[in-house]
Formats: structure tokens, C-alpha cells, sequence
């Protein structure tokens, strides 16, 4: 099998992915030669060198994984999309989401379609494992510089924690839901990359503040 070869035009971003991996797969050496020691070590000082030596290792490993799980929105060219089409678009994909809004098809967000309502679909379906009705509102601002975008659900509680570490990369998926991806981080770093502020509030659910494209 012919080697790939990286030409001038090959993308920062995918030679920074590769780097990764090949990171990845060094700590994984080292972190399976360091059990094995662990298991026929009996002196206590050096088995405690080897579990710090197992921490770091798995630090080093988030620190990857976090890098990778950006590399790909990095990579995402923007472009002005209708903000109503997108909504209407989610909306008719989810089951019982009623969208109100108060503007016209002709405003536009500086966005990337597919990611965009990837990131929205994050958002409702973190909430509907929550079993709860769930709304979608899009309103203007007075201004027309800003739209706001709330996806509702009045019921949700979460806890002091959950709230300081909802976007933290891992936390809304691994710690609150026990899966494997990279949970909220995806759609709040995506929001962010466009100039957007994604939060959340208890008893009102998410909002999105969105900067308008000019025509």
C-alpha cells in the first residue's frame, strides 16, 4: 500500500490531527508498559511513581481527545444562511417542536448549515433524555442586530455542578449521561467559532444569542 503523501495544500489541521493520533498511540504504550510494572511491583515508593505516572497519562489523553473534538469545527468554512429556514428545518426533523418566531426568511447568520443544526439537535436531544416538553422560539432584537434563539424547557433542574461544567468537553455526556462523545463542548465551541453565545438557565432551558449577517 502507497504512503500518502502531504502536499503543500494538506490543511494545518489534518497534520495536527495526524500528530495527535501518533501521540495517542505513544501514551498508550506507555501506559500499558506502566501497569505491567504495577503489577510486579511490591516496592510502595515506586508504585506510587508508577499511579502518578498512569494520572498524567490520562490527563495527557483528555488534553488530545479535546484538541481532536476541535480540529474538526476548525476545518467548517461559514457562509450567511437564512436563520428562519434553519430553525424550520430542525423543527420539521423533531417530533412535536413547535417553532414561533417573529422575523422573516431574509435574515441571514454567518454560519455553517449541516453544523448548525447538528448543534441544535445536541441541544434537544440532551433535553429530551430529560422527558420534558420542549419549545423552540426565535425573536429579534429592537436593534435587528442580534436574533435570540431559546430552546424551552420550563421542568429542567440541573445542579450547581452540572451548571458550572455544562459545556466542559466530556461532562454533559460522560459525567450527566454515562455516553462517549464529547457532549455540549461540540455545539458551545461551534456556536463560539461563529461569534455566538450559547447558555443555559434553569426553568428556561438554552438560549442562543446570534449576530446577524449584513445582506
Amino acid at each position: 500500500m502507497k504512503q500518502k503523501k502531504l502536499t503543500g495544500q494538506t490543511k494545518i489541521e489534518d497534520q495536527i490531527g495526524l500528530l495527535v493520533h501518533s501521540y495517542n498511540n505513544y501514551l498508550a504504550g506507555i501506559m500499558g508498559y506502566s501497569e505491567l510494572a504495577s503489577l510486579e511491583n511490591n516496592n510502595k515508593e515506586v508504585q506510587e511513581f508508577l499511579t502518578q505516572s498512569q494520572k498524567s497519562c490520562k490527563e495527557a489523553v483528555y488534553f488530545s481527545k479535546t484538541l481532536l473534538a476541535s480540529l474538526g469545527r476548525l476545518q467548517v468554512r461559514l457562509q450567511n444562511e437564512s436563520l428562519i429556514g434553519l430553525l424550520q428545518s430542525v423543527s420539521k426533523t423533531v417530533n412535536s417542536l413547535a417553532l414561533n418566531s417573529d422575523f422573516s426568511e431574509s435574515l441571514s447568520v454567518n454560519t455553517n448549515a449541516d453544523w448548525f443544526k447538528d448543534c441544535i439537535g445536541d441541544l434537544i436531544d440532551f433535553l429530551k433524555i430529560k422527558n420534558t416538553q420542549i419549545r423552540m422560539t426565535a425573536k429579534i432584537s429592537e436593534n435587528r442586530n442580534t436574533a435570540m434563539v431559546e430552546i424551552k424547557a420550563d421542568l429542567v433542574e440541573l445542579a450547581e455542578n452540572d451548571l458550572k461544567c455544562l459545556f466542559d468537553i466530556f461532562h454533559s455526556s460522560r459525567v450527566m449521561q454515562g455516553t462517549k462523545d464529547v457532549g455540549l463542548a461540540k455545539a458551545y465551541g461551534f456556536f463560539s467559532q461563529m461569534n455566538a453565545m450559547l447558555s443555559w438557565k434553569n426553568g428556561v432551558g438554552f438560549t442562543l444569542q446570534l449576530k446577524l449577517a449584513s445582506d
